[in-house]
Protein backbone atom coordinates (compact mmCIF):
# COMPACT_ATOMS: atom_id res chain seq x y z
CA UNK A 1 0.00 0.00 0.00
CA UNK A 2 1.33 3.77 -0.82
CA UNK A 3 0.85 6.45 1.61
CA UNK A 4 -0.29 10.00 0.26
CA UNK A 5 1.68 11.85 2.73
CA UNK A 6 4.96 12.17 3.84
CA UNK A 7 4.83 12.85 8.17
CA UNK A 8 8.29 14.17 10.31
CA UNK A 9 8.41 14.40 13.84
CA UNK A 10 10.29 14.98 16.84
CA UNK A 11 9.29 15.40 20.68
CA UNK A 12 10.54 15.34 24.25
CA UNK A 13 9.07 13.35 27.12
CA UNK A 14 9.99 13.26 30.85
CA UNK A 15 8.81 10.80 33.35
CA UNK A 16 6.28 12.98 35.10
CA UNK A 17 4.22 13.01 32.12
CA UNK A 18 4.58 16.30 30.57
CA UNK A 19 5.47 16.10 26.59
CA UNK A 20 6.39 18.48 23.93
CA UNK A 21 6.02 17.42 19.58
CA UNK A 22 6.86 18.76 16.45
CA UNK A 23 5.36 17.31 13.87
CA UNK A 24 4.58 17.97 9.72
CA UNK A 25 2.35 16.69 7.42
CA UNK A 26 3.13 16.67 3.89
CA UNK A 27 0.59 16.02 1.34
CA UNK A 28 3.07 14.93 -1.96
CA UNK A 29 -0.14 12.75 -4.11
CA UNK A 30 -1.34 16.15 -6.39
CA UNK A 31 1.51 18.81 -5.72
CA UNK A 32 -0.46 21.18 -3.94
CA UNK A 33 2.15 21.75 -1.60
CA UNK A 34 -0.16 21.45 1.29
CA UNK A 35 1.45 21.40 4.50
CA UNK A 36 0.17 21.06 8.16
CA UNK A 37 2.22 21.68 11.04
CA UNK A 38 1.61 20.98 14.80
CA UNK A 39 3.23 21.84 17.88
CA UNK A 40 1.85 19.99 20.47
CA UNK A 41 2.25 19.75 24.50
CA UNK A 42 0.48 17.51 26.97
CA UNK A 43 0.67 18.37 30.84
CA UNK A 44 -0.35 16.77 34.09
CA UNK A 45 -2.36 18.68 36.48
CA UNK A 46 -3.20 16.11 38.51
CA UNK A 47 -2.64 12.46 39.42
CA UNK A 48 -5.65 11.46 36.60
CA UNK A 49 -6.19 14.69 35.32
CA UNK A 50 -3.79 16.42 31.91
CA UNK A 51 -4.46 19.18 29.61
CA UNK A 52 -3.04 19.17 25.87
CA UNK A 53 -2.91 21.98 23.66
CA UNK A 54 -1.82 21.88 19.72
CA UNK A 55 -1.03 24.84 17.85
CA UNK A 56 -1.84 24.29 14.02
CA UNK A 57 -0.16 25.97 11.24
CA UNK A 58 -1.65 25.15 7.75
CA UNK A 59 -0.33 25.85 4.49
CA UNK A 60 -0.70 25.32 0.76
CA UNK A 61 -3.17 24.88 -2.26
CA UNK A 62 -6.82 24.14 -1.27
CA UNK A 63 -9.92 23.87 -3.33
CA UNK A 64 -10.40 27.72 -3.48
CA UNK A 65 -7.05 28.68 -4.05
CA UNK A 66 -4.23 29.33 -1.54
CA UNK A 67 -4.51 28.56 1.66
CA UNK A 68 -2.41 29.94 5.04
CA UNK A 69 -4.12 29.62 8.58
CA UNK A 70 -3.56 29.08 11.99
CA UNK A 71 -5.61 26.48 14.01
CA UNK A 72 -5.76 25.37 17.60
CA UNK A 73 -6.84 22.50 19.87
CA UNK A 74 -7.37 22.34 23.81
CA UNK A 75 -8.50 19.07 25.42
CA UNK A 76 -8.79 18.35 29.44
CA UNK A 77 -8.25 14.63 29.09
CA UNK A 78 -9.25 12.63 32.07
CA UNK A 79 -8.58 8.78 33.10
CA UNK A 80 -11.82 7.69 30.95
CA UNK A 81 -13.36 10.64 29.49
CA UNK A 82 -11.82 14.09 27.77
CA UNK A 83 -13.80 17.60 26.61
CA UNK A 84 -11.88 19.09 23.39
CA UNK A 85 -12.48 22.58 21.58
CA UNK A 86 -10.63 22.74 18.24
CA UNK A 87 -10.48 25.53 15.64
CA UNK A 88 -9.85 23.93 11.98
CA UNK A 89 -8.76 26.45 9.58
CA UNK A 90 -9.89 25.63 5.95
CA UNK A 91 -10.67 22.15 7.19
CA UNK A 92 -9.03 19.46 4.87
CA UNK A 93 -8.08 22.06 2.70
CA UNK A 94 -11.47 23.53 2.03
CA UNK A 95 -13.00 26.90 1.62
CA UNK A 96 -14.68 26.32 5.37
CA UNK A 97 -13.51 26.81 8.75
CA UNK A 98 -14.79 24.56 11.43
CA UNK A 99 -14.79 25.27 15.00
CA UNK A 100 -15.79 22.12 17.17
CA UNK A 101 -16.60 21.01 20.85
CA UNK A 102 -15.86 17.32 21.21
CA UNK A 103 -16.77 15.07 24.81
CA UNK A 104 -15.83 11.62 24.26
CA UNK A 105 -15.40 8.42 26.54
CA UNK A 106 -12.70 5.74 26.20
CA UNK A 107 -13.66 1.70 26.21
Amino acid sequence: MQSDTITAAAGWHEEKGRTVSLLVVTDDRLHTGQRDWHLATRWPLATDVHVALDLLRKTGEGDGGPVQGWGWSATLDFTGWFLRLAHDPKQNFSTQDATRFVAGVRF
